[in-house]
């Protein structure tokens, strides 16, 4: 059987009575089959024999001796893991005693260490210690045992035992000084409790799913009932998604080619506006050469016109702010070729119209003082004609040139 005071070197041989440092020397005189106890030597100290008379001498033999030298060290540790296994629950945990000890009593331990034959000391202190706490750590709860609250039932356990644990070291010639536990889950500890939190996370899960797939079904329904373009009920919702994304790449895209577009926009006015200096004011002249700007604005044709007056062809419904630009401008060279003035002020009119709108197309290539200039001739020019309420109607979102300008954003 192990003997664990052996093995820590608490206690060992000392041959011929010989000084060990740092341990006391228990001596016996060995007497027969026995032992009578002679003395405790204090470390560092040398045995020394009591000498008998010379008659004694003479009758008897020399005395034998038996010296065990203990660790009078006194802070010495002990740590040792044990399975606990909990009353409550068909569980088990491992926990590790890390003790502080030292002895108390040279002559006890020794003295034990002879006489119990089925253990020695520091095996028995090991054996109370872990069958003391193990006893009330199994009373505890799982919960607290495997979570936070560990610390607070190993300081529980261990004040309950403390004071029988005090006095079976005293007993034994040792003595307590401090004792602390750990514990450790293994995998196989807490696997069925692994399992069953994620089968409660996927049931979670689940449920959420199934709870938001019926709110998007009911959402959906109401938005159905609810929503209408123009007389027709909309019938899904499914589209939005890709409308969305599909605007977002266009929006990219635009943002990409809007500062070539501009400028080989201003360009093509640029051509309207040689025109001009030429002499042509007929809206179909015009129109011809700004057709550019339509094509490098890639406005989608489709048919549109003014009462008997040849126009460029735009789409009725284009939202895209150059487009709408193009078909106001068409729109505003029909007008102003139907109006009944001189030469000279139409040509004022169609000038400065012109190179307003090749300024705002330019974008950063125009100086703003340039877009005021041409911008206040413009209002110049519609102020010095008495214009029917119809025509001046179809000029008038020019005179506002940072709502045009808000069109090319």
């Amino acid at each position: 059987m192990p003997n664990l005071t052996f093995e820590k070197k608490l206690v060992k041989d000392a041959p011929d009575v010989n000084p060990v440092i740092g341990h006391s020397l228990v001596v016996f005189e060995r007497r027969g089959e026995g032992r009578k106890f002679v003395a405790v030597v204090d470390a560092e100290k040398e045995f020394q024999e009591k000498r008998p008379g010379w008659l004694t001498r003479w009758l008897s033999d020399q005395p034998d001796y038996d010296a065990y030298a203990v660790n009078m060290d006194q802070s010495l540790d002990l740590e040792f893991t044990r399975r606990v296994g909990l009353k409550s629950q068909v569980k088990a945990i491992d926990v590790t005693f890390k003790v502080k000890y030292c002895v108390a009593n040279a002559k006890d331990i020794v003295t034990r260490l002879l006489t119990d034959t089925d253990q020695d000391p520091l095996t028995r202190l090991q054996k109370a210690i872990g069958d003391g706490i193990s006893s009330a750590i199994s009373d505890a709860n799982w919960d607290m045992i495997r979570g936070k609250g560990f610390d607070t039932v190993a300081g529980g356990a261990i004040g309950s035992a403390r004071e029988e644990i005090n006095t079976f070291a005293e007993y034994l010639g040792l003595a307590v000084k401090s004792l602390s536990l750990s514990r450790r889950l293994l995998e196989k500890d807490i696997e069925i409790e692994l399992l069953e939190e994620e089968a409660k996370r996927e049931r979670e899960r689940r449920d959420l799913d199934h709870q938001g797939a019926i709110h998007k079904v009911i959402l959906s329904n109401e938005v159905k009932k609810t929503v209408k373009v123009g007389e027709r009920e909309l019938k899904t919702m499914d589209l939005e998604t890709d409308i969305a994304l599909l605007a977002q790449q266009d929006e990219v895209h635009s943002a990409r080619i809007r500062m070539q577009v501009r400028q080989k926009g201003a360009d093509a006015i640029g051509k309207a506006l040689d025109g001009v200096a030429s002499g042509i004011d007929s809206a179909t002249a015009l129109g011809d050469a700004i057709k550019q700007v339509q094509s490098i604005m890639s406005i989608p044709a489709g048919p549109q016109a003014l009462p008997g007056k040849p126009v460029l062809e735009l789409t009725a419904h284009r939202s895209d702010g150059a487009g709408r630009l193009v078909d106001l401008l068409n729109k505003a060279l029909n007008i102003i070729s139907e109006i009944d003035c001189e030469k000279d002020e139409r040509k004022a009119l169609l000038s400065s119209l012109l190179h307003l709108i090749a300024e705002l197309v330019a974008g950063d290539a125009g100086d703003e003082q340039e877009v005021e200039l041409y911008g206040d001739r413009f209002k110049d020019a519609v102020a010095a004609l008495a214009l029917p309420l119809e025509q001046y109607n179809s000029l008038v979102v020019f005179l506002n040139y940072g709502a045009v300008k808000e069109l090319l954003k």
